[in-house]
């Protein structure tokens, strides 16, 4: 009987440095993306400020920290593959005569690359822009329409002064 309480206990013993290891490396990895995200768009870019001041849409104070909420931006490192940047978009009439928005998701602006491992693959297609995506009356400096992609959706769009 003591053998098999032995066992058992170095069996758990086992389980236990592997789950802290587990618990380490998600901590490690979850660090990571939260530092890399905050640094969306360098300083020396035109516009950066308004870029890292773009927040995703409902996310307001979800941090626990007193942030402003999730960034929709989450490049940063002087990288031309960042994931928000002026878009083309079209309106689209649904049967029911509603219109939503439509932004191209070209693979050219949001490639599939090592430092842009998040924004997922960009189909070179037209992809429905979100209700919820949409920053609402924001002011947008550049004049055209912005899309931000991330996880092979539309995180964020703020529309141009002309749309």
């Amino acid at each position: 009987m003591s053998t098999s309480n032995g066992l058992i206990k170095g069996v758990i013993s086992a389980m236990m440095v592997y789950l802290v290891f587990i618990a380490m490396i998600l901590i490690a990895v979850f660090m990571w993306a939260a530092l890399n995200r905050a640094r969306a768009h360098d300083m020396d870019e035109p516009n950066a400020g308004w870029y890292r001041s773009l927040m995703v849409p409902g996310t307001e104070n979800s941090h626990g920290f007193g942030v402003g909420g999730l960034p929709c931006c989450s490049g940063g490192r002087g990288d031309p593959n960042d994931d928000c940047k002026n878009v083309d978009t079209r309106p689209v009439t649904d049967a029911d005569g509603s219109v939503h928005w439509e932004a191209f998701a070209s693979s050219k602006l949001f490639p599939d690359t090592p430092t842009a491992s998040m924004q997922g693959h960009a189909p070179d297609a037209w992809v429905r822009v979100p209700d919820e995506a949409i920053l609402h009356g924001k002011n947008n400096p550049t004049g055209a329409p912005v899309g931000c992609w991330y996880m092979q959706r539309w995180r964020c769009f703020i529309e141009g002064s002309s749309t």
